[in-house]
């Protein structure tokens, strides 16, 4: 495959990707309204914490990964890239117990 047809394979793929991860989403609050509250409490006590932003962020990224949310680690991967953090960090996060000096 030619460079140019390959690139443009890639770039066809990760929108189809995005476009699929963005489109299986539902609003939890018109579903859970109750849960959707409860999350947005657990959000504003974090906040309260003193928590930083890309410490947040890392937070969110470790959930989704253990909850399997595609969406949001799409989203939460922006973010923290967004707020500074490294994107090493964000590769190895999974096994963060085995990067002690990299998450302390």
């Amino acid at each position: 495959m030619q460079d140019g047809l390959f690139l443009t394979f890639v770039l066809n793929k990760k929108q189809n990707m995005e476009n699929s991860v963005t489109e299986s989403r539902f609003d939890l609050n018109s579903v859970l309204p109750a849960a959707y509250n409860s999350l947005l409490e657990v959000e504003k006590f974090v906040h309260s914490a003193g928590i930083n932003k890309i410490q947040l962020e890392l937070l969110k990224i470790r959930a989704s990964q253990i909850n399997g949310c595609a969406f949001c680690l799409n989203m939460h991967i922006k973010d923290a890239i967004k707020y500074g953090e490294d994107v090493k960090r964000i590769f190895v996060l999974s096994a963060w117990q085995e990067a002690p000096n990299w998450f302390n």
